[in-house]
């Protein structure tokens, strides 16, 4: 698509500036398909892709008093879509370093390592047990094991004392425990709980 910064453009940010909606219905039909279509490209997702757009087009609205009518709109845009793609690249490597994580963890369990080294079934199997925690219990989990806070820190977010998350840390452990020994999966709790305790086990040392 060929860069509109002739006068008709300047002219339509001059007006979304100043709330029109029939302007930004001009750069929406304008640009949306070439963002979604760039979207898709990089995120392989077509609701990630659907999302970014709208949360865009979203962004531009409610600052479109900072846009510079003398500077090309589509760098502008672009340059919005570009920061949300990263960001959003940025959440998934902060998932996918979890995920590693627990790999690591499980090859290194040696002996007990499952025999079937079919790693995603094993993964899919934790998720699964992970999820059916009570949702409270399951955000206490995931925040100090997953998003790596501290027990204060979980406890300062979520107005809790750090006793009751402890408490709760706990009584995930001992869930995950009864589920990994009704279904067999010795190997998986070995390396969940040295996952789980590690941290501790580094402020001792």
């Amino acid at each position: 698509m060929k860069q509109k910064n002739g006068i008709a453009e300047i002219r339509a940010v001059v007006s979304l500036k100043a709330g029109d909606v029939a302007a930004f219905d001009y750069f929406f039909e304008s640009y949306s398909k070439e963002l979604h279509h760039l979207s898709l490209k990089i995120l392989k997702s077509k609701q990630d892709a659907d999302e970014v757009v709208q949360e865009v087009f979203l962004k531009i609205w409610e600052k479109r008093d900072q846009i510079n009518p003398l500077k090309s709109f589509r760098s502008y845009l672009f340059t919005i879509a570009l920061n949300n793609i990263r960001g959003r690249f940025l959440k998934r490597a902060k998932e996918n370093r979890f995920m590693v994580e627990l790999y690591d963890e499980l090859v290194s369990v040696g002996s007990e390592e499952p025999e079937d080294k079919n790693f995603s079934h094993y993964l899919s199997i934790l998720d699964e047990l992970i999820q059916k925690l009570p949702e409270r219990r399951k955000e206490i989990f995931l925040m100090h094991k997953k998003e790596g806070l501290t027990i204060p820190e979980v406890a300062g977010y979520l107005d809790l004392s750090t006793k009751t998350v402890e408490n709760q840390l706990t009584a995930a452990l001992k869930a995950l425990r009864e589920a990994f020994n009704e279904r067999n999966i010795r190997g998986l709790y070995l390396f969940f709980v040295r996952l789980c305790w590690r941290n501790a086990a580094k402020r001792l040392n």
